[in-house]
C-alpha cells in the first residue's frame, strides 16, 4: 500500500484501505445473528478481511509501478530497518508517555481524573487525523519533487491549510468541551 502512496495514487490507496475495513465490518456483522461473536471469530474475520485487500493492493501497486519483483536486498533491508527502528522507538515512547501520564494522574488525583484525561486524549487524537492525513500526502510529494523551492512552497501551503482546519475543529471543541465530553462519555 505504501507503493501506492509513493506513487501518489491516494484514491486507490484510500479505496483499497476502505475495502479491508468494509469487508471486516460485513464479516463481523455476519457473525452477530448466529451468536458466533467471540474473540476468536472476530480475530478470524479480521484476518480474513485482509486477504482480498492485500491481493488487490499488490495487483494495483504492481500495475501502477510497472511491475514488482519481490527480492531481498540487504542494503535496502539495512536502511529500512534502521529507519523503522527509529520510528518504532518514537511510537513506543509516545505510547509509554500517555500511559505514564494516566498512571500519575490516577495515583496523584483519582481514577476519574485519569478517565477525563483519557477521554480528552482520544478527542485530541481524532483531531490529529487532519495532520496525519496531510503528512501521508505531503511526504511522498516532497520526496519526489526535484525542486526544493517548489517543495518548500507546497509544504508551507499544506502547513497553513492543516493549521486552519485544525483550528476550525479545535476552537468549537475548546468552547464546548464539557458538553462534548458529557455527550460522548456521560457525567
Amino acid at each position: 500500500s505504501h507503493i501506492l502512496i509513493a506513487l501518489q495514487k491516494m484514491r486507490a490507496y484510500n479505496l483499497l484501505s476502505l475495502l479491508q475495513s468494509g469487508l471486516f465490518l460485513v464479516l463481523a456483522l455476519a457473525l452477530l445473528p448466529g451468536g458466533h461473536f467471540s474473540a476468536r471469530t472476530v480475530l478470524l474475520a479480521y484476518s480474513v478481511s485482509y486477504l482480498p485487500a492485500v491481493l488487490l493492493i499488490y495487483r494495483r501497486a504492481a500495475r501502477e509501478a510497472g511491475g514488482l519483483e519481490p527480492a531481498f536486498r540487504p542494503d535496502y533491508f539495512r536502511d529500512a530497518l534502521s529507519y523503522g527502528l527509529k520510528v518504532y522507538l518514537g511510537s513506543v515512547f509516545s505510547f509509554v508517555d500517555y500511559r505514564v501520564n494516566m498512571l500519575l494522574l490516577n495515583l496523584m488525583l483519582n481514577p476519574a481524573a485519569a478517565g477525563i484525561y483519557y477521554a480528552a486524549l482520544r478527542l485530541a487524537e481524532g483531531i490529529w487525523l487532519v495532520s496525519l492525513s496531510a503528512s501521508t500526502v505531503l511526504f511522498p510529494r516532497v520526496a519526489s519533487d526535484p525542486d526544493p523551492k517548489s517543495s518548500a512552497r507546497f509544504t508551507a501551503l499544506v502547513c497553513r491549510t492543516v493549521l486552519l482546519f485544525t483550528a476550525v475543529l479545535v476552537l468549537p471543541l475548546m468552547l464546548c468541551s464539557r458538553q462534548v465530553m458529557t455527550l460522548l462519555y456521560s457525567d
